[in-house]
């Protein structure tokens, strides 16, 4: 045979390679010279399927990538309690009333006066004044003597004071609305004399009708809707689905938590300072498991909470509301029972029962405001306001209400329920800062009513319009000026939102591409918001939040706890908000807290009346309400990702695409004193990881760019 390489001949005697050069015969040479004339068969070459193997390598990558990802957004979707969240309420007590002279010892303390001495404008009884009494408010420091001189200038003796507040009742020979407002404009004009009014009377009632890293904070109060019997688990797991908490899904018994963004405003923990909030209702139950408030007229709860176990039907009502209304701000969160309130920061939780449910008096309200602002709170709830249906007949004519004979109203009756709520107002701003415990500003957050009608109408505080608040304050002669600017800047009144469900939750608007029922792409508030068919309208409301559907805290012999609708339920919702964004900086003022609410708050909520002009409203928002504060403050360089899966993603993207840049960047650092020292395996093993990891990046640079065109297009 012959070699191809050298040229040689010689005989094949068996050896596998030519004994001249040493090349290796191919199987074919051999094969032809051992069997002459056999057509030799040609070996397909073995391809290298290079493409292929990368594109697996691919794949591998991108199923990685996706089960990592798809870990966290399942974290991010269904975040769970772990136990570790404690309870923030800090223990309480309460500031006794003490007497500075020895008049006001002698007094004793405000009065209360009988229903016997209410005389009514209207056939229904809705609205009067007590007859032969005035309220006068002195300036600060004012003595004995020129209180007693004042008071005999009236014509009339003292029968009570409320001493924070140097204010004073006088009972007056005087009688009717007239004479007694012409006596008041007479003795207003006394240098001492801050104020006077009459002591006007309402029948009031309780406005209720029928991401990443969350998991930490979330509480691990169960919300279970049927207690403790053992096929309740499964019901509930069906019914509140998901479990717990989403940002996401938001649905379950806290829905109204989780749509406010609650969960996200817990988790800057280390941002809060402490506050005290105050709630006036009908009565508390403090025996309640998960409820720990400081009533600081226990002697009246007492009362009402006796009454409930005699089967008194209108007490066991008074305090199962008060029960709710405080479990929505602040029920013990993170003892494994029950429900948490809004509340994360720590906090001092005070309520007032309201000695006499079915009316509220001018000199009431402004105990009431007193007694709470002494403990220090910044914030007081109060869900009680006019009902203009009752016993099943509405008293509402055009939109206005009317007395049982069905006449309407005139305006001045509303003026007077505003210019009292004003002057009120103006005397607690006057005594802020000068009288012990007080804090330095304050709101009052009240619910709009369950009417139906313009909030207006709903009295107190509700009826307070800017016009008025200018008037009153130009005309009050306290110890500091202060502007009607200052008394709108300490009222909210809140209206109640519906609770929309698609699917078994709240439902949300979507942009870019719909996954409707999955509901993955939020970006925005639902277009659908709108108030509840009940809630009280118009440009009195501040803001909205949901009332529809609010499980909270309930009596104890009325089954713990309970779904109620109302702005009773909407109001404390708006009130713990404030408390929660206050306690970011305690030297913000009433204004400002407000303003962060309502400039932060979803907008697009609409009408839920057919008499309502107003275009739209503003629901509450408190995770952008508080990351308002934190942003501007330099806290925070951008807010949380939570309830957006879109944004969650891409910034979940842009992090990992960082990391992996930073890293390439480190690494090839380290190529060249490799190359030089010689060590070529070690530099072959860092080229490969950094070959990887460019992958990797190009891997991700796809996906945010597929990304882009999601949310973009």
């Amino acid at each position: 045979m012959r070699c191809t390489r050298c040229g040689s001949e010689f005989p094949y005697d068996g050896r596998p390679c030519c004994p001249y050069c040493g090349r290796a015969f191919t199987p074919d040479e051999i094969m032809n010279e051992t069997n002459p004339g056999q057509v030799p068969t040609r070996r397909r070459r073995k391809k290298k399927h290079t493409f292929l193997r990368f594109l697996l390598v691919l794949c591998i990558l991108c199923l990685v990538f996706v089960l990592g990802l798809g870990s966290i957004l399942f974290n991010a979707l269904f975040p769970s309690g772990n136990g570790n969240m404690k309870d923030t309420q800090v223990a309480a007590s309460v500031r006794e009333q003490t007497f500075s002279t020895p008049l006001r010892k002698e007094l004793g303390g405000s009065y209360t006066p009988e229903e016997k001495d209410f005389l009514f404008i209207d056939s229904s009884r809705m609205m009067g004044y007590v007859d032969h009494v005035i309220l006068v408010v002195f300036k600060s420091g004012v003595s004995d003597q020129e209180v007693k001189r004042v008071a005999a200038l009236a014509g009339g003796e003292l029968i009570g004071c409320i001493d924070g507040l140097d204010e004073f009742q006088i009972r007056v020979t005087a009688s009717g609305e007239e004479a007694l407002n012409e006596l008041c404009s007479r003795i207003w004009k006394e240098p001492s004399v801050s104020c006077a009014m009459l002591d006007r009377v309402g029948r009031m009632s309780f406005d209720a009708s029928a991401d990443f890293g969350l998991e930490e904070y979330m509480p691990d109060d169960p919300w279970n809707t049927y207690g403790d019997a053992f096929w309740a688990p499964a019901l509930d797991f069906f019914t509140n689905l998901p479990v717990k908490w989403s940002m996401i899904f938001q649905g379950g018994n806290n829905w109204w938590q989780e749509v406010i963004g609650a969960p996200s405003a817990w988790a800057y923990s280390s941002e809060y300072s402490q506050v005290s909030v105050g709630i006036i209702d009908g009565g508390f139950d403090t025996g309640h498991e998960d409820l720990n408030i400081t009533v600081v007229n226990a002697d009246a709860n007492r009362r009402t909470i006796s009454e409930v176990q005699n089967s008194d039907a209108d007490a066991r009502g008074e305090l199962n509301h008060g029960t709710h209304v405080a479990g929505i701000i602040g029920a013990t969160r993170g003892n494994s029972r029950g429900i948490n309130g809004i509340l994360s920061c720590p906090y001092q939780l005070y309520g007032y029962a309201v000695r006499n449910a079915n009316y509220d008096t001018t000199n009431q309200t402004m105990e009431e405001y007193d007694r709470l602002l002494a403990q220090g709170c910044r914030v007081i709830n109060k869900s009680r306001g006019y009902c203009w249906k009752r016993n099943g007949v509405s008293y509402i004519s055009n939109g206005r209400p009317t007395d049982d004979h069905f006449q309407v109203y005139p305006d001045s009756v509303w003026d007077d329920e505003g210019k009292n709520a004003a002057l009120i107002i103006l005397t607690l701003l006057d005594k802020c800062g000068n009288t012990e415990g007080y804090p330095d500003s304050f709101l009052l957050v009240n619910s709009a009513g369950n009417d139906e009608v313009d909030a207006i109408y709903n009295g107190v505080v509700c009826s307070v319009t800017t016009s008025i608040a200018d008037a009153e304050a130009a005309a009050f002669k306290g110890s500091r000026k202060h502007s009607g600017q200052d008394v709108m800047d300490s009222i909210i009144v809140v209206g109640a939102v519906k609770r929309n469900k698609s699917y078994g939750h709240y439902q949300y608007r979507f942009s870019g591409l719909s996954l409707n029922p999955l509901q993955l792409l939020v970006t925005s508030r639902n277009k659908k918001l709108e108030l509840t068919d009940f809630s009280n309208f118009g440009n009195q409301v501040t803001v909205c939040a949901p009332g529809d559907d609010i499980y909270s805290t309930y009596g104890t012999q009325s089954g713990n706890y309970k779904a109620e609708s109302g702005t009773s339920m909407a109001s404390p919702i708006v009130a713990a908000s404030a408390a929660q964004v206050w306690a970011l900086n305690t030297s913000m003022t009433a204004g400002e807290v407000k303003r962060a609410l309502v400039s932060t708050a979803a907008s697009g909520v609409k009408a839920g009346s057919s008499q309502d002009s107003r275009a739209e409203y503003g629901m509450v928002n408190l995770k952008d309400a508080v990351e308002s504060i934190l942003l501007s403050r330099g806290s925070i360089s951008r807010p949380r990702t939570d309830g957006d899966l879109k944004k969650m993603i891409q910034y979940f993207l842009e992090e990992q695409a960082q990391n992996q840049e930073n890293d390439i960047e480190s690494m090839s650092a380290g190529l060249l004193p490799l190359l030089e020292a010689g060590k070529f395996l070690e530099f072959l093993t860092l080229g490969f990881q950094i070959w990887f990891r460019l992958i990797y990046r190009l891997l991700f640079l796809i996906l945010q760019l597929i990304l882009y065109l999601w949310i973009e297009i």
